[in-house]
């Protein structure tokens, strides 16, 4: 039979929404330029702009090292970096000055003093998004990438030149105020006051693209997570040398959207954790491969991103890991493995979040958390002579709950805010394996950490699993495509929390 085509919808976790004031949304004509924005500070930390929860909100005040108005501001953007960071808001200079290594700003940052994260721009990569025209110049950005407000800080200086004994309105602090109570931004634009900047391409012209300004930056932030020892990708991409003599690849693989890895097409939906490169990422990396990769100057090159040795959300409350080693074979097909792990000791806690380490990366392809309080799991375990159970794909069990998923490269988080997972006595955790052979026999140890609620402080919503789908699959012989369609009509309204597409085999789109 040839490859078929059928689309079913998903299995989705759901949970009843609370009465929470909705967040507040751009206009479609100011949504998402900064939405795939991911910089990296002067001290190497990566960070994405645009990411979070809904009331979160991320401020970008660009500088320059030269411009005396932006310098004289630097102790006013201290006290607001400080002032609403306390309230969750996400605060950054940005640095974009063709003429400056990034070894010179960092020297400036030490100078001033500077309190916040400083991104430094070096391919222009934050200006071309949002096309600041003078420092300082603020800009108030969504989780979802739209502009709040974008203009001065305050108005200290009515004009170039001329400076009041103080400000008589305050415009970043009352923009971040205002989208902090879920109220739209009453003057949304204002004009900058300060040194004018020029893109780097009009101010140097086709200025050479090198590894050490340009590339870097995007590896580091976009690549590194997986592909750096000990992790998932199959070689590291820490240094030039790692990176320049796959660079034709590396340009290939970019260009076809095969790399960085993200299977939902880009404009159904946003997700939190969406890996995507922009238009003018994978053009920068297309033309230092063409231009036969070039290192570049050592001063622009940044520090390597530095990564959590232990648990990435903190020290847990409880590591529990499958109970003995699994031995995976050099070859054969692909083995979907059950370990069941009893949770005596979380009996009675709710659980707000988990962080999932594989054993071994090289054979761990994904891992699904189940909660059974049936005890079938454990029948299933003690009828098999070895670690857990086997099966085609499907858990074969009845579940209580889901704790969640874990894929290369994923990104730890704690559940959305109010929801928890009761654990209540006797629940066994069933760990789901889906393990590749890597070429050579393999042994697999994978462990969880657990996070419970604090006492007093139990989340009032769980989730609840909905099965979506079909398996009365019957394709006509010789047919290319073949749809199938599943529906359900909820009781009231829900709030969707995760989405886990599933099919087996020949399924190739679903929506």
């Amino acid at each position: 039979m040839s490859k078929q085509s059928f689309a079913i919808v998903p299995l989705v976790a759901l949970w009843l929404a609370a009465g929470s004031a909705a967040p507040l949304r751009a206009t479609e004509a100011n949504l998402e330029p900064a939405r795939f924005l991911t910089a990296i500070d002067l001290e190497g930390k990566l960070h994405r702009l645009a990411e979070g929860e809904s009331d979160r909100v991320t401020a970008v005040v660009f500088i320059t090292t030269e411009c005396p108005i932006a310098r004289e501001y630097i102790p006013e953007l201290n006290r607001l970096a400080a002032q609403f960071g306390e309230r969750g808001v996400k605060f950054f200079g940005a640095i974009y000055e063709p003429s400056a290594s990034r070894a010179a700003a960092r020297k400036f940052q030490e100078e001033f003093q500077i309190a916040f994260p400083v991104l430094f721009d070096a391919s222009g990569e934050l200006f071309e998004s949002l096309r600041p025209t003078r420092v300082p110049e603020a800009f108030v950005i969504s989780t979802t990438g739209a502009v709040l407000y974008r203009g001065r800080i305050d108005d200290r200086y009515g004009e170039v030149g001329k400076k009041r004994s103080a400000p008589t309105t305050h415009e970043l602090a009352d923009a971040l105020t205002s989208v902090l109570a879920g109220k739209a931004v009453a003057v949304a634009e204002t004009t900058p006051v300060g040194c004018p900047l020029e893109s780097r391409r009009t101010a140097e012209g086709s200025q050479a693209v090198t590894y050490n300004r340009d590339i870097a930056p995007i590896v580091f932030a976009q690549c590194a997570e997986c592909h750096r020892p000990g992790e998932v990708a199959p070689f590291s991409l820490l240094s030039y040398e790692d990176v320049s003599k796959r660079a034709e690849h590396i340009a290939e693989v970019t260009g076809q959207r095969l790399m960085p890895p993200w299977k939902a097409k880009i404009g159904h939906g946003r997700f939190l954790g969406e890996r995507q490169l922009t238009e003018s990422q994978v053009a920068l990396i297309a033309a230092w491969a063409k231009a036969g990769a070039p290192e570049g100057d050592p001063a622009d090159l940044p520090p390597q991103p530095k990564f959590a040795s232990g648990w990435r959300l903190g020290e847990p409350d409880l590591v529990v890991k499958a109970p003995t080693p699994f031995e995976v074979p050099a070859d054969g097909p692909d083995v979907f493995q059950h370990f069941i792990i009893p949770l005596e000791d979380a009996a009675g806690r709710t659980v707000v979040g988990f962080e999932f380490r594989p054993g071994n990366p090289a054979v761990v392809h994904h891992a699904i958390l189940f909660l059974d309080t049936s005890g079938v799991g454990r029948q299933k375990d003690e009828a098999t002579p070895e670690p857990g159970y086997t099966t085609s794909g499907s858990i074969d069990i009845p579940v209580a709950g889901m704790l969640g998923v874990w894929t290369p490269g994923m990104t730890p988080r704690f559940y959305t805010k109010n929801i928890g997972m009761p654990i209540k006595p006797k629940t066994d955790l069933v760990l789901q394996l889906h393990l590749h052979p890597s070429g050579k026999v393999e042994s697999d140890q994978s462990s969880i950490a657990l996070y419970y609620a604090k006492p007093g402080e139990e989340p009032t919503n769980s989730t609840t699993i909905f099965v979506v789908g079909s398996l009365l699959i019957d394709i006509e012989a010789g047919k290319n495509d073949h749809t199938v369609k599943s529906s359900v009509t909820l009781p009231a309204d829900m709030t969707l929390v995760t989405l886990l597409p599933h099919m087996h085999l020949i399924g190739k789109e679903m929506k």
